[in-house]
């Protein structure tokens, strides 16, 4: 089954009038995470977009390698950092460090 078959099937299960609360409540916290896991985006589908600037995303080369590499668009041209780039996703956001309430 893929991603999106999993959240058609999670939004049909949904208008079962029989669920109970919890359940109810479990699937929509599974389509959530669902449709926020990333995902890869073909560069033949599209490339990101952004307009006289440069970021730097998760990329999977032509060996099935992934990397990060930036992407840059200026006057109109983009390009890769690296020249083997075949799919991308943003780069996930960085870890945070829960403080502790007894820790100063």
């Amino acid at each position: 089954m893929t991603r999106e078959e999993a959240i058609k099937y999670g939004i049909e299960w949904l208008k079962d009038e029989y669920l109970d609360a919890k359940d109810r409540a479990f699937i929509k916290i599974a389509l959530e995470v669902l449709e926020q896991e990333p995902k890869w985006i073909p560069v033949s589908e599209r490339l990101p977009d952004i307009h006289n600037y440069c970021m730097k995303y998760l990329v999977t080369d032509c060996h099935r390698h992934i990397h990060t590499s930036l992407f840059t668009e200026s006057n109109g041209k983009s390009r890769w950092s690296r020249s083997d780039v075949i799919a991308w996703m943003p780069l996930p956001k960085p870890y945070k460090v829960e403080r502790i309430e007894n820790e100063k």
